[in-house]
C-alpha cells in the first residue's frame, strides 16, 4: 500500500477511535440489552425523532394525494432529476421486469399469483392477503408505465425486449448523456460520478484479485510437482548400495526441499504489484466517499451511504457484510462497523436488525421520499409482504414504527438513528 494512504487510513482510524470511546465505555449488547437509557434527556430526544419523522411522513402522504401514483414524475420531464428519480424506480422494478421477460412464452401468466406462488417455493396459495395484492398490482402498473416512457422516448422497440435490465440501462445511458442545470442536479451528478469511479476500481480490483490468485495457484501447483519429485527420489535413496553418497545425496535434496519451501511460503505473501496498486486505489476512493457523508441531502446520503457499505440493496444500508469484500485486504471498516464498534458490539446479525431501519429512517428523516407509494416503500413491501402485509399499504415511517419493530428494537434504532444525526448532521 501506498504510503499516503497507510498514513491516512491510521489517522482516520485513530480519529474514529476516540470519537467512538466515551460512547462505547456505556454501550450494551443491542437486542439483548436495549441501547436506550433511562435518562430523561434521552427518552425526549427520542420523542423529537419520533415526531420529526411523522410530521415528515404527514407531509409525504398530503403531497400524494394531489398527485396520482403514475404521474409523480411529469411525463414530459426528462431533467437529469427526473431521469434520476426513474433509475430509483427501474432499479426496484427490475424483480417485475425478469418476470415480464419470462412471461412472454407465456402471455396467460399472471403476475401477482406467479410472484406470490414463486415465494412460496411453488406450494399453492389458497388466499392473498388484499393489502399485498392491491400493493402488487400497483407494482406492476407503476413498471409497466416506467417501462413504455422509457422505450417511447428512448425510442426502443418493446418486441425485441430480451433482456430485464433493458429499462436500467437506457435510463443509465441517458443519466450519463443528459447535462445538468440546477444547483441540485449539479450536486447529485458529482456523486454519482464519484461512486461510478469507485465501483470500477472495485471491478479493476476483483479483476486483479482473480488473476493473482490465479497466478499463485499454478505457481503452488508447479512447487507441488517439483516437491513430489524430490520426495520420489529421496524415497529412492534407501535403494544406493554406497552410504556415504546416499547421505551427500540426501543433503542436496533436503536443500532443494527447503529452498522450494521458502518460494512456496514467499509465494502467499503478497498478491503482486497489480494487486497492491488496485488495493491502494480502492482504499483512496473508498476514504473520500466516507467523508462526503456528511450533509442534508437525503440522495446524496443514500448515494453515498450504500456505496460505502459495498451493497446495492437500500434496506441494508445501515450495515451490509460483503463475501467478496471479506477475502480482500482492506484495511477500513465501513461507516456501518464503524457504527456498530463505536457501540462496544461483537454480533453483526444483532446490530443489523437495528443499524439497517435507523439508516433508513435517517434517510427519511432528511426529507427523502418515504410515502407509502413511493420506490423505497414499494421495496419494503416486496421484501416484507409474506409476514407482515401491511409493508404494502403504509409509509416507510408507519411500518417501522407500527408494524416491523419491538418497542425495545425501536428504541435501539433511535438510539442509532440519534448517533448518526450527531455524525453525519451537518
Amino acid at each position: 500500500m501506498n504510503r499516503w494512504v497507510l498514513g491516512l487510513v491510521l489517522v482516520l482510524s485513530a480519529l474514529w477511535w476516540l470519537l467512538s470511546q466515551d460512547t462505547a465505555q456505556h454501550s450494551k449488547p443491542i437486542n439483548q440489552v436495549s441501547l436506550k437509557s433511562s435518562e430523561i434527556e434521552q427518552q425526549a430526544e427520542h420523542q423529537t425523532i419520533k415526531q420529526k419523522l411523522k410530521t415528515r411522513a404527514i407531509q409525504a402522504n398530503s403531497s400524494q394525494q394531489n398527485t396520482t401514483p403514475n404521474e409523480s414524475i411529469a411525463g414530459d420531464d426528462w431533467s437529469y432529476l427526473a431521469i434520476y428519480r426513474r433509475l430509483e424506480w427501474a432499479d426496484v422494478c427490475q424483480r417485475y421486469y425478469r418476470f415480464a421477460v419470462r412471461a412472454q412464452k407465456n402471455a396467460a401468466s399472471d403476475f401477482v399469483s406467479s410472484f406470490i406462488k414463486n415465494d412460496h417455493h411453488g406450494n399453492t396459495v389458497t388466499a392473498i392477503d388484499p393489502r399485498v395484492e392491491s400493493g402488487l398490482t400497483r407494482y406492476q402498473s407503476r413498471c409497466e408505465t416506467l417501462k413504455s416512457a422509457v422505450f417511447a422516448y428512448s425510442q426502443v422497440d418493446e418486441t425485441e425486449l430480451t433482456y430485464s435490465n433493458t429499462v436500467l440501462l437506457e435510463l443509465q445511458k441517458l443519466l450519463d448523456t443528459t447535462p445538468t442545470k440546477t444547483k441540485k442536479e449539479k450536486h447529485l451528478k458529482s456523486h454519482v460520478v464519484m461512486v461510478q469511479v469507485f465501483n470500477q476500481a472495485q471491478e479493476e480490483l476483483q479483476k486483479s484479485y482473480r488473476e493473482s490468485v490465479a497466478a499463485e495457484s499454478e505457481k503452488a501447483e508447479f512447487l507441488q510437482r517439483q516437491m513430489m519429485a524430490l520426495s520420489q527420489e529421496m524415497m529412492a535413496l534407501a535403494e544406493w548400495l554406497d552410504p556415504q553418497e546416499a547421505l551427500a545425496a540426501y543433503e542436496a535434496l533436503i536443500t532443494e526441499i527447503n529452498h522450494i519451501d521458502d518460494q512456496w511460503v514467499e509465494s502467499y505473501k503478497g498478491k503482486g504489484e497489480a494487486y497492491q496498486n488496485a488495493l491502494s486505489n480502492v482504499l483512496g476512493h473508498w476514504i473520500e466517499i466516507q467523508a462526503h457523508l456528511v450533509g442534508s441531502d437525503p440522495d446524496v446520503f443514500k448515494l453515498i451511504k450504500m456505496a460505502s457499505e459495498w451493497t446495492r440493496d437500500v434496506t441494508r444500508m445501515g450495515i451490509s457484510v460483503s463475501a467478496y469484500r471479506s477475502e480482500l485486504d482492506l484495511y477500513l471498516n465501513t461507516p456501518g462497523e464503524q457504527m456498530m464498534e463505536a457501540f462496544g458490539i461483537t454480533s453483526f446479525a444483532l446490530f443489523s436488525e437495528a443499524a439497517n431501519p435507523a439508516a433508513i429512517l435517517y434517510l427519511c428523516g432528511l426529507g427523502y421520499d418515504c410515502g407509502s407509494d413511493s420506490a423505497l416503500a414499494m421495496q419494503l413491501c416486496i421484501k416484507h409482504y409474506q409476514e407482515m402485509p401491511a409493508a404494502c399499504e403504509v409509509s416507510v415511517q408507519d411500518f417501522y414504527f407500527n408494524h416491523a419493530l419491538s418497542p425495545n428494537l425501536l428504541e435501539d434504532v433511535l438510539t442509532l438513528y440519534q448517533w448518526m444525526e450527531e455524525n453525519y448532521g451537518e
